[in-house]
């Protein structure tokens, strides 16, 4: 009888901690979901991004450390705030894991992944394929027009 309670309480252990988890898919579709609904807030901070940088000269920024108190809570209030990396120029075009020439890329890491919205704001439109070669490590998906999410493994030292 003392077993039989033992092994009922683990059966439940198990079954509400595994329901509580979600896959990395339906994490990759709610994050799409999401940025397919901002996608003219993404757009707006991507533009102050290119501006602040260009004006800063720097390629990479917190959020967190912006002096507008308005613009830093707009990043946080729309899931974007964290590291926002700019690039303008760049020779190494791994869509996967490397920055992508002319994009403003919101970093968001986390113990399971990295994620990040990429915004294009290249002169000429390109259009970058969905990468679903193992799906559960790293993606990348077309989310709207010059929108895209990526998510890849966060790198153990």
């Amino acid at each position: 009888m003392k077993y039989f309670k033992i092994l009922t309480l683990i059966v439940w252990i198990l079954l509400f901690t595994s329901s509580c988890s979600t896959s990395k898919e339906a994490y990759d579709k709610s994050v799409i979901q999401y940025s397919i609904k901002k996608a003219d807030v993404i757009r707006e901070l991507a533009e102050f991004s290119v501006a602040y940088s260009i004006d800063r000269n720097e390629r990479t920024f917190r959020t967190d450390t912006l002096a507008d108190k308005t613009i830093r809570n707009k990043f946080n209030r729309n899931g974007l705030g964290g590291l926002v990396t700019i690039t303008f120029s760049n020779d190494d075009y791994n869509i996967i894991s490397g920055l992508i020439d002319s994009t403003v890329i919101f970093k968001e890491t986390t113990l399971r992944s990295i994620t990040e919205i990429i915004y294009d704001f290249a002169a000429n439109k390109r259009n970058l394929s969905d990468n679903k070669t193992n799906p559960q490590q790293s993606v990348l998906l077309n989310v709207t027009d010059r929108i895209y999410y990526r998510r890849r493994p966060f790198p153990i030292m």
